[in-house]
Order: structure tokens, then sequence, then C-alpha cells
């Protein structure tokens, strides 16, 4: 995307554009010191304001990413907890449902176990 200038800016979404944007300032900076021109002097002067300005956007952008970085750490270390919490109460639930089976297999044993012993015993 091009300003209305014709040449490329480094506010675009783009990246190759503002990469271009920059090289263009850096090779227009180089030869203005080259050439000793006057109003260069004032041309970088303009461009040291807008270099200051992308610093600070820049730094305010690293800020942002940085706060959304944390944000999905956040946000992921939840979601793995609510997982892991998850599976621990399904593992729980799963050994006293086994357990209360355990305690009704071995009750039943034991009733037919004493039901058997009194037939045995009334047949002898």
């Amino acid at each position: 995307r091009m300003d209305g200038r014709d040449e490329p800016s480094v506010d675009s979404k783009d990246r190759e554009e503002r990469i271009r944007a920059r090289r263009t300032r850096i090779h227009e900076k180089l030869a203005a010191k080259e050439s000793g021109e006057a109003g260069a002097t004032v041309n970088v002067q303009k461009k040291k304001e807008i270099d200051k300005k992308e610093v600070l956007k820049g730094k305010s952008q690293i800020q942002e990413s940085r706060r959304k970085l944390r944000q999905l750490l956040e946000t992921g270390d939840e979601d793995v907890t609510r997982v892991r919490v998850e599976g621990d109460d399904r593992e729980n639930q799963r050994r006293m449902n086994e357990e209360a089976r355990r305690l009704d297999r071995r009750q039943k044993l034991l009733f037919e176990a004493e039901s058997s012993a009194r037939r045995n015993a009334a047949i002898a």
C-alpha cells in the first residue's frame, strides 16, 4: 500500500513496504551526507523526529505483544490446570466406583459363603 506521495510508508501493514521505506530513508541520509547539502540537514532533522516516533511506536508494539503473550500464557496455564483437575476428578470417581463394586462383590461372596455353610449344616 502506498501513501499519497507514491513512497513506501513505515506505517504500512505490509512488512515489505516498511522495509523499503526504511531502506529509502537510509539511502537518502547517506546521499545527504555525501553531497553536504544544506537542506539535507533539515531533512535529517525531520527524519530523526520521525525515527523517534517510530522507536516509540515500536516500543509500544513490543509492550503490547508482551502483554498479549503473558495473557496467552496465563490462559494456557488455566486451561491446562482445568484439564488436569477434570482428569483427576474423573479418576477419583472411577476409583470410588471401583471400590464400591469391590465391596459389593465381597459382601455377596460373604453372604453366599454364609448361606452355603447353613445349607451344608442343615444337610449334615
